[in-house]
């Protein structure tokens, strides 16, 4: 117990010592976990940082490949580039030596305001032009897809060399469009370094009524050539129609200089004609232009390309009127649309020009056949005596020719002669009704075939053109043949017919579409005679359709067509029907008198149509208007002359019933009357002939007779 009277515990505990030897004994443990983990740590940073170091190492290893590499191919790129540099500096040496024959087409300069055009496009349309120049086949038509030039080949090679000479000089010219999209750098060594270029500087001006544009050559800051063209505006062509005539002006402009010019020859790169025989630029472009769409009509017989070669061509004879090959090519484009009486002056006209004896020939040929298209005795006549006086100029230079293949080409152009001279005789049996005409014709083929047989066959120039000489014999004897039958003894008609069509058809294999043997074989099989019961009409009808696709201003296949309407109508049984095929007859003949307004036949169908429309038409003043019109047609009729019998009695039949309807003045009456009788005055006329005719015809001519009052 304490002295202050409170009692004190004392007690000795044996945890207090142990808790002092736990934590000294935690303390070195911890101290030693520490110590290992420091070694491990420390270890391991080691071997961190001598795989790092290894790494790093490895790294720069690679990079000091790459900068090996890369040094490398610099040290290649300097090497080129010096190289570049050294060769271009050696051209540039060279060029100031033997300057490049190199023009270059550079950016017009352009003052337009209502052109949308811009400065790099002149040149760009000229190179195209030059590309398709230098492309261009030269192949001039030959005549076999052509309708009426002979597949000859001496006029076309002749034609062909003309258009070789423009292409030879286009390819010989280094023409380039200049570059503007070139690197800068480049662009400033190629400045530094470049030689003196010869370069076609433009300028295009518009002014209040035209378009006009200005280029040079200009080499070394000198003028060497300079060439100007000016178009007028005109109402319906656009304006990029009129620069790109005018840059084609500029186009053969160039091509027409450089053999004549002396100071552009040094830009052809070998040897050319001095000259050729076109007077100037512009009758070279002519030509050129109408061949190119000569040559398209005959591939694809577009008539839009016919009408552009007739343009082209006919240029010709304001710009080179002696030039007697353009006229020639001229001509054939005239026959072609059924120009004929055009056609036929053409090729007159080039036998006083200078031309070769093959263009002369051969127009002589065109001419005589262009005659007889006109189909009047009078030119029938002309056609006979041009085509015997070139037989006879014919057969004397064949003797003479040295050469077998002069002599072999006017052994072919004989054939053809021959042939045409048949086909000439076979026509005049219609356009004189005499069938004694046909006597020339057997000789003419006869002669055609010994020529034909005489050629080598080596001498041929192609299959082509000698199918094309066989088809214009057989095409002239069955067409003549069936010229016979028709004026001939009728017991032998449907015989020689059907020997026609087998030389007609003959004429085809050798020679597909051509019109003319379409429209030979229409004609049999839409004959009344041949075929009376019409089974045949469906197939003349398409013969004649198909003409239409060549020689669509051809009035004779329309007139044909007119025919089928009117043998339908004859037969046709309802009103409605009847009506139909008038319509449709009317207009086929309507289309003939287009393009041939004295077409007899054409004349006569459309009046018979028209009175058939009348004979439908309720009583009333159009009725009384248009029987007064039909009279007008069967008079125009009247005058062109007298064919068929049975349309003729049909016409007059028209004029007695329109004097019978009741109403109508007096006047009228005995017009009607006078025009009758004076058809059938002609009708008689036609009966009398030893042609064919309607077995009802005479019958049905003494029945109008009748109708008379004072018979």
């Amino acid at each position: 117990m304490a002295e202050d009277g409170k009692t004190t515990l004392s007690v000795k505990s044996p945890l207090i010592p142990d808790v002092a030897a736990n934590l000294r004994k935690l303390w070195k443990w911890t101290a030693e976990k520490l110590r290992t983990i420091g070694k491990v740590l420390a270890a391991n940073l080691h071997k961190l940082w001598n795989w790092t170091a290894e790494k790093l190492r490895a790294i720069r290893k690679v990079l000091d490949s790459v900068s090996y590499v890369f040094n490398v191919l610099m040290n290649v790129f300097l090497v080129l580039v010096a190289l570049w540099l050294f060769v271009y500096l050696v051209k540039f040496c060279i060029d100031r030596i033997l300057p490049p024959k190199e023009i270059t087409l550079v950016p017009f300069e352009v003052n337009v305001t209502n052109l949308k055009l811009e400065p790099g496009s002149p040149p760009k349309m000229l190179s195209a032009k030059l590309q398709r120049l230098r492309r261009q086949s030269a192949a001039i038509p030959s005549g076999y897809g052509f309708l009426q030039i002979p597949g000859l080949t001496t006029v076309p090679k002749e034609a062909k060399h003309r258009q070789s000479e423009v292409v030879a000089r286009v390819q010989d010219l280094d023409l380039k469009v200049k570059d503007v999209d070139v690197n800068k750098i480049v662009q400033a060594i190629q400045t530094l370094l470049a030689p003196p270029k010869t370069e076609l500087q433009g300028e295009i001006t518009e002014l209040a009524s035209s378009v006009e544009v200005h280029c040079e050559l200009v080499a070394n800051g000198r003028t060497i050539i300079a060439w100007d063209s000016s178009r007028t505006k005109k109402q319906g062509v656009s304006n990029d129609e009129l620069v790109d005539g005018l840059i084609d002006d500029i186009m053969f402009q160039m091509i027409y200089d450089v053999p004549r010019d002396a100071r552009l020859k040094g830009w052809l790169s070998s040897a050319q004609p001095e000259t050729d025989d076109l007077p100037n630029w512009q009758a070279l472009q002519s030509f050129n232009h109408g061949l190119r769409a000569l040559e398209e009509y005959q591939q694809g017989l577009s008539h839009d390309a016919l009408k552009e070669a007739m343009e082209s061509l006919q240029r010709m004879q304001i710009i080179a009127p002696d030039y007697g090959l353009g006229l020639y090519f001229y001509g054939v484009a005239l026959s072609e649309d059924r120009e004929e009486a055009k056609a036929a002056d053409v090729f007159e006209k080039i036998q006083r020009l200078q031309a070769s004896d093959a263009v002369k020939s051969e127009a002589r040929f065109q001419r005589a056949a262009a005659l007889l298209r006109l189909y009047n005795p009078e030119n029938a006549n002309l056609a006979v005596t041009e085509l015997q006086e070139l037989i006879k100029d014919l057969e004397k230079k064949q003797g003479a020719a040295s050469a077998s293949s002069d002599r072999a080409y006017f052994t072919k152009l004989l054939a053809i002669s021959h042939a045409q001279l048949a086909y000439t005789f076979g026509t005049m049996i219609v356009l004189f009704g005499d069938a004694s005409k046909y006597s020339s014709v057997t000789p003419e083929i006869d002669a055609a075939r010994s020529d034909f047989n005489a050629v080598p066959q080596d001498q041929w120039a192609s299959d082509r053109e000698k199918n094309d000489v066989s088809f214009r014999i057989d095409n002239a004897a069955g067409y003549s043949l069936f010229r016979y039958a028709q004026r001939g003894d009728a017991a032998e008609f449907v015989k020689r017919c059907d020997d026609a069509i087998k030389f007609l058809t003959k004429a085809d294999q050798a020679r597909p579409n051509h019109y003319e043997v379409l429209q030979n074989l229409g004609m049999i099989y839409d004959d009344e005679f041949f075929d009376p019961s019409g089974i045949h009409l469906d197939m003349a009808e398409t013969l004649y359709e198909r003409t239409q696709l060549f020689v669509p201003n051809d009035y004779y296949q329309y007139e044909r067509l007119a025919r089928i309407q009117w043998r339908r109508l004859k037969s046709a049984v309802v009103a409605d029907q009847k009506l139909a095929l008038a319509k449709k007859g009317k207009a086929y003949a309507a289309e003939s008198m287009e393009r041939r307004p004295q077409a007899r036949e054409s004349l006569w169908l459309a009046a018979r149509f028209d009175a058939e429309t009348w004979k439908h038409q309720a009583d009333g003043k159009d009725r009384t208007a248009l029987a007064m019109t039909i009279d007008g047609e069967i008079k125009a009729a009247t005058e062109a002359g007298f064919r068929n019998t049975s349309l003729l009695l049909e016409c007059a039949q028209f004029l007695l019933d329109a004097a019978d309807v009741s109403g109508t003045p007096s006047s009228d009456q005995t017009q009607f009357r006078e025009h009758a009788k004076a058809v059938l005055d002609g009708a008689e006329q036609e009966l009398k002939k030893p042609i064919q005719h309607g077995a009802d015809d005479p019958v049905f001519l003494t029945r109008l007779r009748k109708r008379f009052p004072q018979q």
